[in-house]
């Protein structure tokens, strides 16, 4: 009896502590302490990193009031709504990444204890991509930044270029920046650029076009930039810019074989049957699509032998046949060798020597003979003339004076065909209307006692094939009078006048063969009088009757065009390359020689436009 009695009395006083100290299943607390919580679900169990904060509910058994949510093992201010559900809120600056949480219970003691963990996922948001800077660049170009703009971008956001990632800096969530090598952008085409952001969350962005065009070439020099008429086939190096693995060099339009050699540099493979013509052809470089397109022109001239561009400033050029020597009159403004005349080499463009003259040295007359040259001095009012055998300073004299208007100046000179110490100069005032003052005839600077009229008469003036009669061009009034002049011991007179033939002002005159060139294109018979011919050119005039040909030079160019003597019809015309400036003083030289001044240069070539 007493042992049973005593064990009923165990049980009721164990069921008395339970009663006060053990949990019930609803949650409540018994006698031995809180019981271990047990998280079922998270509601919502993945956001997206940078939206706004929110209330997180645990959903599970066993919550008692001091339960609380853990995020990442770190407490939370959390509200008990039942022995089933607990929340807590969660901030916007807590899901700015994106990244997985883990996330418990804990439930203190007495009892208690933390739950099994459910995994909470901050997913990155899906990128936007909505423009990329720039839109457009050169094939071939150099390294660059791309800029790519839109929405949704996060810190492990990277650009692909093609599918393939590139080295890229994240900016904001709206702006990323990527290296986009060399490499990348060797060829034409279109790129895909896309924004991808690996998991959690994240994806691919829709594609933007990047288009990678090839530049529009553009043709500076060319290596050669002539060749002889009927030459080899010849490798032809193109330098310029902007050119791409496709560009493709063309002559006069058609495309010859080209290898690519850089961004700078092509060559051409020339078939000796291009240079066939004497002429000036064009040089372009066209690049394909897209973007692309054909340069600007550079001439290439058939029917060049050699060229020498002389870097010396001079007023007028004569040629010297005896010693095959080009003199030169320097202006005064040179230096080095200003006021002086500088002789050259035409086969090498050498600078010899240079001999002091005087003051402004201008026109230039040379003896048939090779003897003297005379200098036309605008400082001095004078002439001097220069010993070509020893190659020094002659004589000098003055052309005589008006006195109320000066000194007279030389506006042309001839030397007399056969008398080297004797020439003609046509005089003038400076600085007046009509300047014209006669023509007189100097023998060792002795002028003969007759002389034509002054105010009309002949400007620019031109011997016959003998020396006794000379040609003279009124080229500053409207009398345009083409004049005829005996040369005699006494002098100089003015035999005949005729007006029409040739027309206009500051023209200049040359003469071969029987015949009168103007720098206007007429062609005149002086002696009778009469055009007989019209030449479709004006500029710079040098008959050359031996080889039948007529050379004009393009006021204002470098192109020289040849016409026939005998039918005055174009023979055949060249640019000359690599020069430029004002040009003047259109010479021959040596068996196929031309040579003309520029602003700065004295340009000598050898051609086949002079040869039949």
């Amino acid at each position: 009896m007493k042992s049973a009695l005593w064990r009923g009395e165990v049980a009721i006083a164990g069921a008395m502590l339970c009663a006060a100290a053990c949990a019930t299943q609803d949650g409540s607390t018994g006698p031995e302490g809180n019981p271990p919580p047990v998280l079922a679900t998270l509601t919502p169990s993945v956001v997206s990193s940078g939206g706004p904060g929110f209330t997180l509910t645990a959903v599970g058994s066993r919550f008692v009031p001091g339960s609380v949510i853990r995020w990442d093992g770190v407490s939370r201010a959390t509200l008990y709504v039942s022995a089933t559900e607990l929340t807590a809120p969660v901030s916007a600056a807590e899901i700015t990444a994106g990244r997985v949480v883990n996330v418990s219970v804990f439930t203190p003691p007495p009892g208690g204890g933390e739950s099994s963990a459910l995994p909470f996922t901050i997913g990155h948001p899906v990128p936007f991509l909505t423009s990329v800077s720039p839109s457009t660049v050169a094939a071939g170009g150099a390294a660059f930044t791309l800029t790519v703009s839109g929405t949704g971008f996060s810190t492990s956001s990277l650009v692909r270029w093609d599918g393939s990632d590139r080295p890229t800096t994240v900016v904001s969530a709206a702006e990323l920046r990527a290296e986009v090598s060399q490499a990348d952008i060797t060829q034409a085409g279109t790129r895909q650029v896309t924004v991808h952001t690996p998991a959690p969350g994240g994806g691919t962005s829709q594609p933007v076009e990047l288009s990678v065009l090839n530049p529009s070439p553009a043709v500076a020099t060319l290596s050669p930039a002539y060749g002889p008429k009927d030459g080899g086939a010849f490798a032809l190096t193109v330098n310029g810019n902007q050119f791409v693995a496709a560009s493709v060099v063309r002559w006069d339009g058609a495309n010859r074989p080209t290898t690519f050699v850089s961004r700078t540099r092509l060559t051409a493979s020339i078939p000796a049957s291009d240079l066939a013509q004497v002429g000036t052809v064009q040089i372009t470089v066209v690049s394909p699509g897209p973007g692309g397109g054909e340069s600007p022109p550079v001439p290439f001239t058939v029917g060049i032998t050699s060229l020498a561009a002389v870097s010396l400033e001079v007023n007028d050029i004569v040629y010297d046949s005896t010693r095959n020597r080009i003199y030169g009159s320097v202006v005064n403004t040179d230096v080095n060798r200003g006021n002086s005349i500088a002789k050259i080499d035409p086969a090498t463009g050498a600078i010899e020597a240079t001999v002091f003259v005087g003051s402004d040295p201008r026109k230039l007359a040379i003896a048939d003979n090779g003897e003297y040259l005379y200098v036309g001095l605008q400082g001095a009012a004078a002439v001097r003339r220069v010993n070509l055998a020893t190659f020094t300073a002659d004589i000098q004299f003055a052309l005589g004076s008006d006195g109320f208007l000066g000194p007279f100046y030389v506006e042309d000179m001839e030397v007399v065909p056969g008398a080297p110490s004797s020439i003609a100069v046509s005089r003038m005032n400076n600085g007046f209307s009509p300047r014209h003052t006669g023509v007189a005839i100097y023998d060792d600077g002795v002028m003969r006692p007759t002389t034509t009229p002054g105010h009309t008469g002949s400007n620019v003036i031109e011997f016959s094939a003998t020396p006794t009669t000379l040609y003279g061009y009124n080229n500053e009034t409207t009398d345009f009078g083409l004049r005829r002049m005996a040369i005699s011991s006494s002098g100089v007179t003015v035999t005949s006048t005729v007006a029409g033939v040739i027309s206009g002002f500051f023209l200049d005159i040359a003469f071969a063969g029987g015949l009168v060139y103007a720098t206007s294109g007429a062609v005149v018979n002086p002696t009778a009088g009469t055009l007989v011919g019209t030449i479709n050119a004006t500029g710079f005039v040098r008959p050359d009757a031996a080889n039948t040909r007529v050379f004009f030079l393009a006021p204002g160019t470098q192109t020289i065009r040849s016409f026939s003597t005998t039918t005055f019809t174009p023979m055949a015309s060249l640019t000359v390359p690599g020069v430029g400036g004002a040009t003047g003083s259109l010479i021959r030289w040596g068996p196929d020689g031309l040579a003309f001044r520029t602003s700065g240069q004295i340009v000598v070539l050898k051609t086949s436009l002079v040869t039949p």
